[in-house]
């Protein structure tokens, strides 16, 4: 913490954290504490950019900043394009089932992989 303190009076810090959600819920009050502490002590401009499922205590921790959502269906089309890519590509060089896949697999294959993608 000390350390953050350090190089956050140095004109402006961005500070990234990605998948708070997969953090323990018991014990995210002490990160949240300690990110409101350094964006409202620190001599320079501090910004935190946190990536997240929808989670309670999380969104009430950020209720005072800007929340951007992004929902499955906003990725949907790049998620298609490279599941497609990518299934083509190993079963053109046969390390997918050694290449025996009927076009009837394959779409089976590609629905099952977007419909569990969930638009991650």
């Amino acid at each position: 913490m000390n350390l953050l303190r350090e190089i956050t009076c140095y004109g402006e810090t961005t500070i990234i954290i990605d998948a708070l959600d997969e953090c323990r819920p018991d014990q995210r009050y002490i990160l949240f504490e300690a990110l409101h502490d350094l964006r409202n002590q620190s001599e320079g401009l501090v910004k935190v950019f946190v990536s997240s499922r929808r989670e309670s205590d999380i969104i009430h921790s950020f209720s005072d900043s800007v929340i951007l959502e992004i929902e499955p269906k906003d990725n949907l089309e790049d998620i298609t394009r490279f599941v497609t890519v990518e299934l083509d590509k190993r079963v053109k060089s046969r390390r997918l089932l050694r290449g025996n896949v009927s076009s009837t697999l394959k779409t089976n294959i590609k629905d099952r992989l977007l419909q569990d993608a969930c638009g991650m």
